[in-house]
């Protein structure tokens, strides 16, 4: 299911992919690459405070990678959570120190001192 999601997506059929995912989370609440998609979804449709909880529940279900923490960044960042954001992009840097748009992006909302 989460895999025609992808396809759906793809193709431009946000909302029916947006579906497919939830439709699998229900069936797998804890299925780590669904919650990922779902948030993906959201935060690309211009949903992010939906798309929020998604996130955090997918990299809880071990999908802790630097391109789920980018997102979950970037969803803050759109929430104006600076502070969660910084944190997310430091952790995604952790994983993966080779990214220089997000030691840009981090440089950017931290400047000047704390965050939010």
């Amino acid at each position: 299911m989460a895999k025609l999601g992808v396809v759906r997506m793809r193709a431009g059929r946000g909302e029916e992919a947006i579906a497919l995912f939830r439709r699998a989370i229900e069936r797998e609440p804890k299925n780590g690459e669904a919650l990922l998609y779902l948030a993906g979804a959201l935060a690309s449709g211009g949903r992010p405070a939906e798309a929020l909880p998604f996130f955090e529940r997918a990299i809880a279900a071990g999908q802790r990678s630097a391109m789920a923490l980018n997102g979950l960044a970037l969803t803050r960042l759109d929430l104006g959570d600076r502070a969660g954001a910084a944190e997310a992009f430091r952790e995604s840097l952790r994983l993966d120190p080779e990214q220089p748009d997000v030691v840009r992006t981090l440089a950017e909302i931290t400047r000047g001192g704390a965050t939010d």
